[in-house]
């Protein structure tokens, strides 16, 4: 009897080893196949044994995560932009405290805002008219596209004048905070944050270091919007004012049609209406980058905003965006054409007032806007215009664009001091005792 018991506990001795072996075969066959996350509890998991792709998970969630957000009403720290294999520089990353990530994850990159992903502020402003007070037919007609203004603090001002008019107007908006202090006074809720690197603060002066960095950052917000939310963008400076709707004439005519990639503000006067160069199909080498239209997922332009903005991070360079943009942009329309690799195609007369009926596609296409409508501030011609961008103020910098935008009109409803939360209207500083603004 005490044999046979021998006999049966030497099988199921035999009978579990063969079982564990088994398993562990199982085992190492399903991590060779994608290194699975077996428990789900915020461990690393390593990827074919490469720790470049480690990941972490959250509790209950399989699924990889990005680290989380970090607090919205301030920029936090960022590592300088490096260069990619292509010679284009990447974008800033901006660190997470380690008690939320591992060092062993690789940190997010960024561009020009805070955030990760799509702020929760563009999702809530995208389609141009506010639904609560606008009564425009068309106000269903913009559904995939976002208006952007940016402002730094100093520029509060400009930026309260610049949403008075577009509020009488049943728009709605966000704002690109240039820098901390924007951000803090008006909150998340209608701002979304500059990364920490490229914050600038003050009034800054042509063609100096940090007018580059700032003018530079708009356009490298913009374009991470368009990016991150999959919306379109209409971009505007806070100088750039609206009388009328643009979206009920030109520009949202344009826009609507869906043939254009990109339009644009002529940086030329025009004496009358339909006579400008660019709209006869003949663009200039430099035109305005303080207002214009965008079209997300174009890979030309995204190209030509990395070039721009490998430029722009150029050590010394003081050279702003405007000029940096329109080198980069025919640079690379030469080399593309060139190469017989694409084609780019811009509006004439007749497609400039019934895009609808031309079928014309190329690997980019661009247009203007009627510059006797839409005016810069030199050569004044039209005193009604849709819009307003005062600029061309030579040496006399914000007064002399308060001024152009109080005498643009006979009626002066350019601008207004009763609009400013001060009273008074002009540049504020990060030093003001009284924090006016509030």
């Amino acid at each position: 009897m005490g044999a046979v018991k021998t006999s049966i506990k030497k099988t199921n001795f035999l009978q579990c080893l063969v079982a564990g072996f088994l398993l562990l075969s199982i085992l190492r066959s399903l991590r060779s196949l994608g290194g699975c996350d077996f428990d789900g509890m915020g461990k690393e998991i390593s990827y074919n044994n490469d720790p470049s792709h480690i990941r972490t998970t959250q509790e209950g969630n399989p699924n990889p995560i990005e680290p989380p957000i970090p607090h919205k009403h301030r920029a936090t720290n960022t590592v300088p932009a490096t260069t990619t294999t292509e010679g284009q520089p990447s974008q800033a990353l901006e660190t997470t405290p380690t008690a939320a990530v591992s060092h062993s994850v690789p940190q997010p990159a960024h561009g020009g805002v805070e955030q990760d992903q799509c702020p929760s502020v563009i999702r809530k402003k995208v389609g141009l008219f506010n639904e609560e007070t606008s009564s425009s037919p068309l106000k269903d007609d913009f559904k995939d596209t976002i208006l952007l203004v940016s402002s730094n603090y100093a520029y509060y001002n400009m930026l309260q004048n610049w949403e008075y008019l577009a509020n009488e107007l049943g728009l709605k908006w966000a704002v690109l905070a240039l820098d901390e202090r924007l951000y803090e006074e008006l909150g998340p809720e209608k701002a979304v944050a500059a990364n920490h690197s490229f914050s600038v603060s003050g009034a800054q002066s042509f063609r100096r270091r940090d007018f580059s960095t700032l003018t530079c950052n708009k356009m490298r917000m913009a374009h991470d919007i368009t990016t991150k939310c999959k919306v379109n963008v209409v971009f505007s400076d806070a100088d750039n004012i609206f009388f009328k709707n643009p979206f009920e004439h030109d520009l949202g005519r344009l826009i609507r049609s869906k043939r254009y990639d990109y339009l644009y503000q002529p940086n030329h006067p025009a004496k009358e209406p339909r006579k400008d160069r660019c709209i006869q199909g003949q663009p200039r080498k430099e035109s305005n980058t303080g207002f214009y239209y965008i079209s997300h997922g174009n890979e030309v332009y995204k190209r030509v905003l990395e070039a721009t903005l490998e430029k722009c991070q150029g050590e010394g360079n003081v050279i702003d965006d405007q000029t940096l943009f329109w080198e980069s942009f025919w640079k690379l329309k030469n080399e593309i054409e060139g190469s017989k690799k694409g084609n780019f195609h811009h509006c004439g007369s007749e497609e400039y007032d019934n895009p609808d009926v031309f079928l014309t596609k190329a690997s980019f296409m661009w247009c203007c806007v009627d510059p006797y409508y839409y005016p810069i501030g030199s050569g004044l011609n039209n005193r009604d215009p849709v819009t307003y961008h005062a600029n061309w103020v030579g040496g006399r910098g914000y007064d002399g664009k308060v001024e152009k935008l109080s005498n643009i009109r006979p009626d002066k409803h350019g601008w207004n001091q009763s609009r400013f939360k001060d009273g008074v209207g002009g540049i504020l500083r990060l030093d003001d005792a009284t924090n006016a603004t509030r």
